[in-house]
């Protein structure tokens, strides 16, 4: 996910824009029908890398809109 967020956004010298949710940056994000960032009690991810292509797009905010 980072590849996609702040790594993204640093390779095209956008990261004090965008990359991560914080105050003055554009709020650029996903709302999803799963949290990928749930961990089980040993700390794994319960949505692993391979099942990342499942997870569906509810909707889609740019620049906070």
């Amino acid at each position: 996910l980072k590849i996609l967020t702040i790594n993204g956004a640093y390779q095209m010298h956008l990261e004090k824009e965008r990359g991560s949710i914080v105050p003055g940056k554009y709020a650029d994000f996903i709302y999803a029908d799963q949290d990928v960032f749930a961990k089980d009690g040993n700390g794994n991810y319960l949505v692993t890398d391979s099942q990342l292509m499942d997870v569906k797009v509810i909707k889609t905010y740019f620049e906070g809109k």
